[in-house]
């Protein structure tokens, strides 16, 4: 991709930006750049993105390239299709069928969330993640999305410019959140279920040092920062070929610092896919 193509896609995005550094808004520059008053800039990659950390060292831990292509194969296969949908049911339920809407997808990973909302007319979406490596994964097949390597305790969002903060399976800033979020905003926050992975977890057990998972302490916290307006639980088996568990194996953090292939999954016909999908609001804001 031409850098000027990736300056195309955010042209439009500018107004929703800030410099993370100091604060001030955000212009394009001739150079092809987005610049701010104090002299802050940020370049455009011909991959696709904008760094907005390209000083500060990345730690990308567990989140290695491997597991976000194996992500990347696991949303291919349709596993995650039917999350998506009630994500974007619940988002139409809120704001209805009609209304322009801009979208952060915040810990975007690989970007499977952003490129379906950024494929349908009426979402602007932006996404950001700390990780370089998910931000490549993601831009690989070109979207529309603006593509962000940046921190999520920094954003480099204006305050009150996003209707919708997608926050999937990836850790949470809710001051930030709420910082972003217009009035009538949305956080839409995914947990796992108790029964999430299950197949695998049972698969490495004898490896892991917390045998059982709870999603309580996470959704506690998220009912301490917004206003919970709704929850639904999705629960389903999904048909699993030879191939699968192995990248459902891989793109999970749970399997960190296990060697993979000593990992026999040949009895594994189906993955479970059992999560709580919270949405939440601003409880500082009231709706007249």
């Amino acid at each position: 991709m031409k850098t000027d193509d990736v300056c195309g896609i955010f042209m439009n995005a500018v107004s929703y930006l800030k410099c993370p550094l100091c604060g001030a808004s955000l212009c394009l520059s001739e150079n092809k750049s987005l610049v701010c008053a104090s002299g802050h800039c940020f370049d455009f990659s011909s991959k696709g993105y904008v760094n907005f950390i390209p000083d500060k060292k990345q730690v990308s831990g567990h989140y290695t390239a491997k597991l976000f292509e194996s992500r990347a194969k696991v949303f291919e296969s349709g596993a995650f299709n039917r999350v998506f949908d009630e994500i974007h049911d619940m988002i139409l339920s809120h704001f209805g069928e009609n209304r322009a809407l801009t979208l952060l997808d915040a810990g975007c990973g690989e970007g499977f969330y952003a490129k379906r909302f950024g494929a349908i007319p009426r979402f602007d979406v932006l996404a950001i993640d700390i990780v370089k490596d998910a931000i490549l994964a993601a831009c690989r097949k070109r979207s529309g999305v603006k593509w962000m390597v940046a921190d999520l305790t920094e954003m480099p969002v204006m305050d009150g410019s996003i209707d919708v903060v997608l926050n999937i399976l990836a850790s949470a800033n809710y001051g930030e959140f709420k910082r972003v979020l217009t009035k009538d905003g949305l956080v839409i926050k995914v947990v796992p279920g108790g029964g999430y992975l299950k197949e695998i977890r049972e698969a490495v057990k004898h490896r892991l040092l917390n045998k059982e998972y709870s999603n309580e302490e996470v959704v506690e916290h998220f009912e301490r920062n917004m206003k919970i307006i709704g929850r639904r639980a999705i629960n389903y088996t999904f048909p699993a070929d030879d191939a699968l568990p192995g990248c459902f194996l891989e793109m999970t953090p749970l399997t960190t610092g296990i060697v993979t292939e000593s990992i026999d999954l040949s009895g594994v016909s189906g993955i479970t896919i059992d999560l709580d999908i919270l949405a939440g609001r601003n409880p500082c804001f009231r709706l007249f």
